[in-house]
């Protein structure tokens, strides 16, 4: 897959990494509508024409842009589509992925800080195959609800406790690696999901003993494996980080204001990655410092797109999230419920973390979160498509 390449490459960062990931994107798209217009049905008519959109906008904009969508695209086709047993295959994968990712940041931790498979990171903070600890906890926390999503699914369909606890422990292998990342933004919005999802399920008054039990169950692992690892280990590596912190979050927040200051000179935007360039002349703190981000993915996206766009999309994101909670709360079915309770959890870490850091900017973390937004919008309309099937049956 694009996105195991994209994260084997730092992220996708590397220029010549994003150019063969637009590259392959591209041959994607055009194979996938040589499929379709190959079948020849008129349902699949809108979707062509999608992906013919997708097709020019992501050769417009570049990969940074296009890659994202063009995964979207491709999650909201594929789970509109497939059967449980496949999305479960998939759902496996990705929290293979996760897990690996997490058991290397540990490593990182604990043998060899800064080794990423022969590249040795000045930044010593475990990232797993990202360079930046922000970023590599913003990914595990997207893998995080798919543990819980999972677990759920285990104990609610199978009533199999034993494959729920697995899950769970995992999750919190995961969560683990995200705590001694020490990201503060990161560790916030794992919790702050952790709660989010245990509150879905508890809305559901037929299973709030569920919920309560799988969130607290999660929680009780994350802060045992802490305790057996050591806290004052924690403390130690989180005190040095204290006097940095403060400064850069004084720091950011002059960078915040600037940023605000340029969106309303440009309401209609600087032009994607142009926020690097566009900042300096607005720039206050350290003017000899280069920023290629404003640590807020709501600010930059709408420094570069412009205002319009920029709330376009994040209106169209939260309008997916609330949707997908919507759908979860008024199925009655578990197939449906797990999928939508793991998106539903990943789209809305990444909206927590979003306000303080930028892994959006990041192709790998970028294409993981909008293929948790097709999937999502996939899956509900998947569900709306059966349910009028239904009706019509019974009438």
């Amino acid at each position: 897959m694009l996105w195991t390449y994209a994260l084997l490459t730092f992220g996708g960062v590397l220029p010549q990494s994003a150019f063969g990931l637009q590259l392959a994107a591209a041959v994607g798209v055009l194979g996938l509508l040589g499929v379709l217009c190959w079948r020849g049905h008129p349902a699949d008519v809108p979707l062509i024409v999608v992906l013919c959109g997708t097709l020019a906008f992501g050769i417009w904009a570049g990969p940074r842009l296009g890659v994202p969508l063009f995964s979207g695209v491709w999650a909201f086709y594929a789970f509109r589509r497939s059967d449980d047993r496949r999305v479960v295959r998939f759902f496996h994968f990705l929290l293979l992925v996760g897990l690996g990712e997490a058991l290397l940041g540990l490593f990182q931790y604990f043998v060899t800080p800064g080794w990423i498979f022969g590249y040795i990171n000045v930044i010593p903070s475990p990232s797993g195959t990202l360079i930046n600890r922000n970023h590599f906890a913003g990914l595990l926390e997207m893998l995080v609800p798919i543990a819980f999503g999972l677990s759920y699914r285990a104990a609610h369909r199978h009533r199999d406790l034993s494959q729920s606890y697995i899950y769970l422990v995992i999750g919190a292998v995961i969560s683990l690696s995200l705590i001694f990342s020490t990201s503060r933004m990161g560790i916030v919005s794992l919790f702050i999901t952790l709660g989010f999802m245990a509150l879905m399920i508890r809305t559901r008054s037929s299973q709030k003993r569920i919920g309560t039990a799988m969130g607290f169950g999660l929680v009780g692992m994350i802060l045992a494996g802490a305790l057996w690892i050591g806290v004052d280990a924690i403390l130690q590596r989180y005190g040095g980080l204290l006097e940095v912190d403060a400064a850069l979050r004084e720091g950011r927040m002059i960078i915040y204001r600037d940023t605000l200051k340029m969106i309303a000179d440009n309401p209609w935007g600087i032009g994607i990655d142009g926020y690097r360039d566009g900042i300096r002349q607005y720039q206050t703190f350290e003017p000899g410092l280069l920023f290629d981000h404003a640590h807020n993915d709501y600010l930059e996206t709408a420094s570069e797109w412009g205002v319009f766009p920029a709330v376009a999309f994040w209106v169209f994101v939260i309008a997916v999230l609330v949707q997908s909670v919507r759908a979860f709360l008024r199925s009655d079915s578990p197939e449906n419920r797990w999928i939508l309770l793991a998106s539903s959890g990943a789209i809305f870490a990444i909206l927590v973390h979003s306000l303080a850091d930028f892994n959006l900017q990041i192709l790998s973390n970028a294409m993981l979160f909008c293929m948790f937004v097709g999937i999502a919008l996939g899956w509900i309309s998947r569900i709306e498509t059966e349910e009028k099937i239904n009706s019509h049956y019974r009438e």
